[in-house]
């Protein structure tokens, strides 16, 4: 069985959930302690909802016919306080599945949050195209 590790090519703050951008999204694409900042989401009005963080473009080659037997989606990140829960789906050509959303959570100690498991489909199949495309994502 053959692994691929891949970053993002592209990392974008998408509105069409939430209400509160990404700031520097494109720093979600390296682990490197740059960071992509999303907040506050608590003001005196009330709760907001970050918009979601949509990252593509991994630029896998995974040869044509291969098995997809799951896929693991490890996410680096902290709070500046507290505890925050993350969900994140698979995205086939642009757009989410229908499939699984997982969720884990990130508090105030930079962690690596493994979403997936090396059988895990999220909820759907896939096919080598579908992950080497530009559009496959979280």
């Amino acid at each position: 069985m053959a692994t691929a590790t891949r970053s993002a090519g592209t990392v974008v703050s998408d509105a069409t959930y939430g209400d509160v951008p990404w700031s520097n999204p494109s720093n979600a694409a390296a682990s490197d302690n740059v960071y992509a900042t999303c907040g506050p989401l608590d003001n005196i009005e009330g709760p907001y909802v970050g918009e979601y963080l949509k990252c593509t473009n991994f630029g896998f080659a995974i040869p044509a016919g291969a098995t997809i037997d799951g896929i693991v989606v490890t996410v680096e990140g902290k709070t500046s306080t507290g505890t925050i829960d993350l969900n994140i789906e698979a995205l086939k050509g642009g757009a989410g599945t229908g499939g699984t959303a997982l969720g884990n959570s990130i508090t105030t100690v930079e962690t690596a949050v493994a979403f997936g498991t090396s059988t895990s489909k999220w909820g759907t199949t896939w096919t080598s195209t579908d992950i080497n495309a530009s559009t496959f994502g979280v």
